[in-house]
């Protein structure tokens, strides 16, 4: 089996599991407004990344992200501390960590089988 059809692969679980997980969310009632301040700091970081690699599609999708968040500054959220989190919130945002936890270890896994 090459490299480039076990990456298809895992890339088609990891979108089946992301699907999955906001379809069972939806229907256990899970709602949450959006955190535009996140979305001004993912716009950020995006736009850094895009910068050097001049990946103008990165970029742009940075600069939206980061106009989204300006123009919404009124709404931004502090995050709250982890003591004020509900048991629900914490283990979501378990739950969250370890799967990025997860894909970050794929990402390293897949740079070096692909080096």
């Amino acid at each position: 089996m090459s490299v480039s059809l076990i990456l298809m692969i895992l890339a088609a679980v990891m979108l089946v599991g992301v699907i999955i997980a906001l379809v069972v969310m939806r229907l256990k009632g899970y709602r949450e407004t959006p955190n535009f301040r996140s979305l001004f700091i993912i716009g950020i970081a995006i736009m850094v990344v895009g910068i050097p690699s001049t990946n103008y599609p990165l970029m742009v999708l940075g600069l939206i992200y980061m106009i989204v968040g300006i123009v919404n500054r009124k709404k931004w959220k502090d995050a709250p501390r982890w003591s004020e989190l509900s048991p629900q919130q914490r283990k979501f945002k378990i739950i969250v960590v370890v799967i990025l936890a997860v894909m970050v270890a794929l990402g390293v896994v897949t740079y070096v089988l692909m080096r």
